[in-house]
């Protein structure tokens, strides 16, 4: 019964907007919260006060009102940390500035080829010193950066292919073109999934 007060709480049809989602959110939550009482009323008790609190959080929202659950957590300059869809994309653009390297290409090229697929996916960057130095960020010793997985997921996509291609020595400019241009067409298709995917 609770689930169906969930799913009827979502109608066929559904557009998103930032109202909307947020509604749908509280009946969703609020279905979620009846269940968990109906099928294990003692234990509900710890369970359904995390969910009630992120509940209250966004109705407060939708009257102008953030609360410190909702508020963004500030970098020490005072900045809000980048978004997970941007993170993700710069850590792709590095980990695919990393493959050309490898490949032969030089920083700079490396780097110019990368900003020129995102900006043909309408993203703004600003040059190749850009994804450069998003590189140098993913790659700095110390505490893994929150990117490194976005990072490591590229090379590892490519490394099979690449360890092929480099085995039989140093490539051809031929096969090392073609390569690259195979490499720049799925970097583009794995942007674009990514962004869509981060931002649905």
């Amino acid at each position: 019964m609770h689930l169906g007060d969930a799913l009827w709480a979502i109608p066929e049809g559904y557009k998103s907007t930032p109202d909307s989602d947020r509604s749908q959110a509280i009946a969703v939550l609020d279905s979620i919260i009846s269940l968990v009482n109906a099928i294990a009323p003692i234990a509900a008790k710890q369970i359904v006060v995390p969910l009630n609190q992120l509940r209250f959080a966004l109705i407060e929202l939708s009257f102008g009102n953030v609360v410190p659950m909702l508020r963004p957590r500030k970098l020490k300059d005072g900045r809000h940390p980048d978004t997970i869809v941007r993170t993700s994309l710069r850590a792709l653009a590095s980990g695919a500035m990393t493959v050309l390297m490898d490949l032969g290409l030089t920083r700079k090229e490396s780097a110019e080829k990368v900003a020129a697929v995102l900006r043909s996916k309408k993203l703004k960057v600003a040059n190749w010193d850009t994804v450069a130095q998003w590189r140098d960020q993913v790659r700095r010793p110390g505490e893994p950066h929150r990117a490194r997985g976005s990072y490591d997921l590229v090379l590892s996509m490519e490394y099979a292919g690449l360890e092929e291609l480099l085995s039989q020595g140093s490539p051809g400019e031929a096969a090392r073109n073609r390569y690259v241009k195979d490499f720049l067409v799925r970097f583009g298709e794995f942007v674009e999934k990514t962004r869509i995917d981060c931002e649905s």
